[in-house]
């Protein structure tokens, strides 16, 4: 009889030892999927975070091209053909057409020669340089008495400091009543110009080389 009751008692520790070890393995893999489901929680905004910094990078590249594409660049690339009328009015275009470069001069004033000579912007009132911003091409904008089919001037830009340098090259080619033609050479060796907004352009080594002036549109 008590070796009966022995063995139900064994039996019975056995039992309760494999449940109690059965509740512990249990409740460490469900602690472990527990850590799974938390770690995925902390990735997750982690991966939303970086997708919105990308978006927003994205964001700022394509603002920042779209802004470099429609705001004039100080880098202009003007032709290499250089026009101009008067006494004196020098002018180039852009590639594009539509952005002028104007100078302007006194012949007389800044006493002109056949020998280089070197004027400051901010201390000559005869001299004044420009440059227009247009809604088309300005072909015949400048030195041209036909204004019907002229561009609207989007912004202009004038020189408040800088450097020329400029000589005739060829005097007296035709005189005609008040017209005298010459040619001339300037160069802009450096001149700072500013709109109505005081945005600053910087424009430098850029050369009119022997134009016709001394004629009068019309």
């Amino acid at each position: 009889m008590k070796f009966l009751k022995l063995t139900l008692f064994f039996y019975v520790f056995v039992f309760c030892l494999m449940a109690c070890n059965r509740n512990k393995t249990s409740s460490k893999a469900l602690s472990k999927e527990e850590d799974k489901m938390a770690s995925r929680h902390i990735e997750n905004p982690t991966t939303t975070f970086l997708s919105s910094d990308e978006n927003e990078t994205s964001k700022k590249v394509d603002s920042s091209e779209s802004t470099t594409t429609n705001a004039i660049s100080s880098d202009l690339f003007f032709s290499n053909k250089s026009k101009g009328c008067g006494s004196f009015e020098l002018y180039k275009l852009s590639l594009d057409k539509k952005v002028g470069l104007y100078v302007s001069g006194d012949r007389k004033k800044l006493g002109l020669s056949k020998e280089y000579q070197s004027f400051e912007i901010t201390k000559n009132e005869y001299l004044y340089i420009s440059i227009y911003e247009f809604d088309g091409e300005a072909t015949s904008f400048y030195c041209d008495d036909v204004a019907d089919d002229n561009p609207n001037v989007l912004n202009s830009w004038k020189a408040v400091a800088g450097k020329v340098t400029a000589k005739i090259t060829q005097d007296s080619i035709n005189v005609q009543g008040p017209e005298m033609t010459y040619k001339m050479t300037l160069k802009i060796e450096s001149t700072i110009l500013k709109d109505t907004k005081n945005e600053i352009m910087e424009i430098k080594n850029i050369i009119f080389e022997d134009v016709l002036v001394g004629w009068f549109p019309g």
